[in-house]
């Protein structure tokens, strides 16, 4: 503005003082501007709309400044053509010409305006001027796209800048994102062994402060963990070396950490090329833990904490290798009978139970003298190794058996079990671990197909009685498909209708090779197989449409096993039965056993209701042995007690046993049972009994032996009683079937 009033005091011209004038009002309004732009951002951020009504404001005057100059050097030079006027007028907006490529670059639209205009100004003037300042003119073109360019090459020196920039601080952002998200604990050592970066795990794994770390040595960051307590003096030493000495290939630590040393760290140190190292502190408790849960489930049962079989077999193996001359070792095998009928009817829970309870009592008898293991589901191992062996053993199996025959409570209620065991010694030097177990495993085979609840030894006549059990087992597998069952049926006798008013279904079986094979060596085998369940279906099924073709007033019972009664589909089988062979349910006798009871009573006499509703009688049979409870009686929706055949053996007038056989029979009679003796074979146990007891039936060989369906059919046929006129008095009674 005072180049332009110079201007304009020199020349005395009209249009410079008017242009004087508009200018100082232009820089009076650029400074209002300015002053407002101050106050805005004094005490915030402006938003990118208010940002944006700022910067149109500034270029707005920065424009109309530019205008104002080239039209100063327009009037000076072609209107007024004073050479003063156009020296000032050129050097003044040569000037700010410069100034503004130097300030308003980064803008490109503000500065091309600018540029046009002050330089339009100046070139257009000096052509107007005519003469040697035409040339000057147009040589002023270059020099305004020299500007313009310089202008262009600043303004991308400048973007790339501020981009390079932002790439740096987003991947220095991106960079500490990345280190504080990492699991492990991470300090950067320089040249000089002092910090140079410490991420934020570094507070929650070795609780140091990062603010703290700054510019320490690794000295002072180990002396600090030391002093606090959370390593050992030796570790640190060993840190504080491997930082020093770090190699190329990096090295690895583990020291235990914390007050209590609870913790273990995983230090790694690696160099980097600027000579400092990175550490690394990862905590692997979790993993060490996880590692030792894994290598304890490999060798422990999870349910008993004994050694499993794989770790048995390592046990026994170095057992066997580094035992004496003199020593002998021994594997017993122990099996709970009927382990598979208590998990059917209790529970697994209730098993599960059993099986701690077990577990206690062996290791109560083992005590430090030998190794106990859960070889299988149902099966526990001992190990011994002494000089005398073989008694330790048998003594061990006979304290096992004894204990394991006690009641166990579980729970609320006592679980009676029972258990065999197989015992195998090794006195060779070539014997094996394997060897050893199988031996033992025959002896355990041999004992349960003598009867269970013993103990046998391994010796090589094992063998060939094992493999006839192998035989069995095939034949049996296959004997329901080869149609080598057959049902035998022994009647049952009424004492007041003298007449046979149920016949059993008794199974039997022969096969091509193993001949005839009596239902107590079978059952027990089939039952163990899983098979069983078939077998009752068929024999069931075959009973009702036998019993369909006898008289009317004769029915069929069927025993049902415990394994057989928990199937969850033996109501359907029952009803599949009676529906097949259109037999009448009232024809129809399940007789159960009194090992049901060792379930839950409740499910048991739910379960019984079912049958009932059907219309299905329901006997208790083999009463008076096992687990007999004179509630059964009153608790069971019973329609049939049978006295068992042992009571029968001994009976005789004024004797205990004829006393049970009274008290039961009266009792079934008030309770409106009928009472059943099994197992009468003579006239003389005959007579006894009906002359001291009120019982409802009789059953037994006096009367006739189990007959197959064609012979039993010819009996009911042939007599359909035993009637007035061939008997007048049972005791009198002929037998029926020879």
């Amino acid at each position: 503005t005072a180049g332009v009033l110079l201007s304009a005091y020199h020349t005395n011209s009209i249009y410079l003082i008017a242009l004087a004038v508009i200018m100082a009002l232009t820089g009076i309004a650029r400074f209002a501007v300015n002053m407002g732009y101050q106050r805005a951002t004094q005490n915030r951020k402006l938003t990118s709309e208010e940002s944006r009504v700022w910067e149109h404001r500034y270029s707005f005057g920065a424009i109309a400044t530019a205008g104002w100059l080239g039209l100063w050097c327009f009037i000076s030079m072609a209107i007024e053509g004073d050479d003063f006027a156009s020296m000032v007028a050129i050097g003044i907006t040569f000037a700010n010409l410069i100034g503004v490529a130097g300030r308003n670059f980064p803008i490109e639209r503000l500065f091309n305006a600018q540029l046009s205009l002050m330089g339009g100004g100046l070139i257009v003037g000096g052509l107007a001027m005519g003469d040697i300042h035409s040339l000057l003119s147009i040589l002023m073109l270059p020099f305004v796209i020299s500007v313009r360019s310089i202008a262009k090459s600043q303004r991308f020196t400048l973007f790339s800048a501020l981009t390079e920039r932002k790439k740096a601080e987003k991947l220095a952002s991106q960079f500490d994102t990345a280190l504080n998200n990492v699991p492990q604990a991470i300090i950067m050592f320089d040249s000089n062994q002092l910090v140079e970066v410490a991420n934020s795990e570094i507070e929650w794994s070795l609780g140091l402060s990062r603010e703290n770390l700054n510019r320490k040595s690794s000295h002072d960051v180990v002396g600090q963990l030391t002093s606090n307590g959370l390593i050992d003096p030796g570790d640190a030493q060993t840190i504080n070396s491997m930082i020093e000495n770090a190699t190329d290939r990096g090295s690895r630590f583990e020291f235990s950490f914390g007050e209590d040393r609870e913790r273990t760290i995983k230090m790694a140190i690696n160099p980097m090329e600027n000579g400092g190292v990175v550490v690394t502190f990862d905590d692997i408790t979790k993993e060490i833990e996880a590692a030792n849960t894994i290598d304890q489930m490999s060798r422990f049962d999870r349910l008993t904490g004994l050694v499993n079989r794989d770790q048995l077999q390592v046990i026994l193996k170095s057992e066997l290798e580094y035992r004496s001359p003199e020593q002998q070792c021994a594997a017993i095998l122990i099996n709970l009978d009927r382990f598979k009928q208590i998990n059917d009817t209790l529970g697994h829970h209730k098993g599960d139970l059993v099986l701690k309870a077990v577990t206690k009592k062996l290791e109560a008898i083992v005590g430090d003298v030998g190794i106990c293991a859960r070889y299988a589901g149902d099966e526990f191992a001992v190990i011994l190794r002494s000089r005398d062996c073989m008694d330790v053993a048998q003594n061990f199996a006979d304290l096992i058996i004894e204990a394991l025959n006690q009641p166990i409570r579980v729970e609320n209620g006592m679980v009676r079990i029972a258990s065999t065991a197989g015992l195998a010694f090794a006195s060779r030097a070539g014997d094996t671990a394997e060897l050893l177990l199988k031996q033992a495993d025959m002896a355990l085979h041999f004992a349960k197909s003598e009867g269970r609840g013993e103990w046998r030894v391994f010796n090589i006549a094992l063998s060939e009685e094992l493999e006839q059990r192998r035989q069995m087992e095939e034949a049996l597998r296959d004997a329901l498909a080869n149609n080598e069952f057959e049902a035998h049926y022994q009647p049952l006798v009424s004492t007041k209708q003298r007449q046979i008013t149920t016949c059993e279904a008794l199974l039997r079986w022969s096969n091509p090779k193993l001949g005839f094979v009596s239902p107590a060596v079978f059952i027990p085998v089939a039952e163990e197989m899983g098979i069983i369940e078939e077998i009752g279906s068929w024999i069931l099924h075959e009973a009702c449409r036998t019993c369909a073709a006898w008289p009317n007033n004769t029915s069929v019972a069927v025993n049902l096993s415990a394994v057989q009664f928990r199937q969850g589909d033996i109501l359907e089988t029952v009803k599949s039965a009676l529906s097949k062979s259109k037999l009448d349910p009232k024809r129809l006798e399940l007789e159960i056993t009194e090992s049901l009871m060792l379930s839950d009573l409740d499910e048991t006499i739910e379960r019984l209701n079912e049958f009932k509703e059907m219309g299905v009688r329901i006997s208790l049979d083999d009463f008076g042995t096992g687990y007999s409870s004179l509630s059964y009686m009153n608790d069971l929706p019973l329609d049939k007690v049978k006295i068992d055949r042992s009571f029968v053996e001994d009976l005789a007038e004024g004797s205990k046993t004829m006393t049970l056989v009274q008290g039961i029979s009266a009792l079934g009679d008030r309770l409106g049972l009928s009472v059943v003796v099994e197992g009468i074979e003579d006239g003389e146990q005959l007579n006894v009994l009906l002359k001291n007891a009120r019982v409802s039936e009789i059953q037994g060989y006096y009367f006739s032996k189990p007959l197959a369906k064609p012979e039993i059919a010819e009996l009911l046929d042939r007599t359909s009683l035993i009637n007035r006129r061939t008997v007048q008095k049972m005791p009198k009674v002929k037998k029926l079937a020879a």
